[in-house]
């Protein structure tokens, strides 16, 4: 009759064990790595976009009207599009700006990547009376949401001048930044409301669309490095972009507000 070694056996039972025990604390010890990497990265994310980024957060992006295109001499209109309720004029490169739409999804793809949230995107005339909300707008006067940070008190980094396609360094006038053939040139502005205090206004606005697109991507993909910067204070960024290169973005000028 063959002898059994039952020690033997339970040894390699107790190997069997050991091993699957030691596998299980693995695969338990990289869920909690995983888990608060993810925790670390939303709670940074939030540090620059707000509270509102994990739950209520919009994309606003301007919403414009085309006018006729010729004058009465029958030459083309070189600004063929208007903002509704303001005499403002715009040229964009197409009905639906592509920028528009290229900025929305830098910013979007951001929120789905890095804090697992898809923003609503809507216009701004949907939501041009709405104070008490987050969001993140895309381009300069031809959004009202936009206007709504540039005129705020808030405000203390930059004016956007109209009259000379310039941006303004605020205290310091004499500071200006404007298209030079070569890059373009936007602004990045974070203000919290003084009276709405747990909300966020983010404005991307470029002097050109390769301004607002660059930013936008800027934003995107830098957010991190912004935090390091700010941390979660309001600030404002100036970003060159070099034309048709959104990823060739930069800043060249920051402020924070302490």
């Amino acid at each position: 009759m063959a002898f059994v070694n039952f020690s033997h056996i339970e040894q390699i039972m107790a190997d069997i064990l050991t091993g699957f025990l030691a596998s299980l604390l693995f695969v338990l010890f990289f869920w909690l790595c995983k888990k608060t990497l993810y925790h670390y990265r939303k709670k940074s994310f939030k540090k620059i976009f707000g509270q509102d980024a994990e739950k209520n957060y919009n994309i606003v992006y301007g919403k414009m009207v085309l006018l006729p295109s010729f004058d009465k001499n029958g030459n083309p209109i070189k600004w063929p599009y208007a903002k509704p309720g303001t005499n403002k004029v715009f040229s964009i490169s197409s009905p639906v700006s592509f920028t528009g739409t290229k900025s929305a999804k830098y910013i979007s793809e951001a929120f789905s990547k890095d804090i697992d949230n898809t923003p609503k995107l809507i216009s701004d005339d949907e939501i041009k009376e709405r104070l008490d909300i987050s969001y993140c707008s895309l381009g300069g006067y031809n959004n009202f949401k936009t206007i709504d940070v540039l005129e705020s008190q808030e405000n203390e980094f930059f004016d956007i001048d109209l009259s000379t396609a310039e941006i303004v360094v605020k205290h310091d006038p004499k500071k200006r930044y404007k298209v030079d053939g070569t890059y373009d040139y936007a602004v990045i502005i974070k203000i919290v409301p003084k009276s709405f205090p747990n909300r966020v206004w983010i404005a991307i606005a470029g002097l050109g669309e390769w301004g607002t697109s660059g930013a936008a991507w800027f934003l995107s993909r830098n957010w991190k490095r912004i935090k390091k910067i700010a941390n979660d204070q309001q600030f404002g960024l100036i970003i060159r972009v070099k034309g048709g290169q959104d990823e060739s973005a930069e800043i060249v000028y920051q402020k924070i507000k302490k």
